[in-house]
């Protein structure tokens, strides 16, 4: 085995190792037994020639602390058709609409 390849595998087993820190904390409403005081859905979005993405935020208040998290992000490829920025602009505005309405749902739903 070539002696780079091989330092490259172990540099990647070593970094592999690392991936067991990454934390996903599942709860974005607050911890349990938690008051939750308020919260908004907050979206942005944007386009360029090459894609267009949206997403969406969480801002919770809650007895202990204030907190943004992100929810869902979503990022689509422009259409080969070539389009102006504006119409690519809005079509990044009705995905986010789409998006922000179904997350209200499901978190209305808890």
């Amino acid at each position: 085995m070539n002696e780079t390849y091989k330092q490259r595998w172990y540099q990647w087993l070593k970094e592999l190792e690392e991936a067991n820190i990454i934390e996903v904390e599942r709860c974005v409403l607050g911890q349990a037994g938690e008051e939750l005081k308020e919260w908004h859905l907050h979206g942005f979005c944007d386009a360029n020639e090459k894609a267009y993405c949206c997403m969406i935020f969480l801002h919770n208040v809650t007895e202990k602390e204030e907190k943004v998290t992100l929810l869902t992000p979503k990022t689509r490829v422009t259409p080969l058709k070539s389009m102006l920025i504006l119409r690519l602009e809005l079509t990044a505005a009705r995905l986010l609409a789409q998006m922000k309405e179904t997350v209200a749902r499901a978190l209305e739903k808890r």
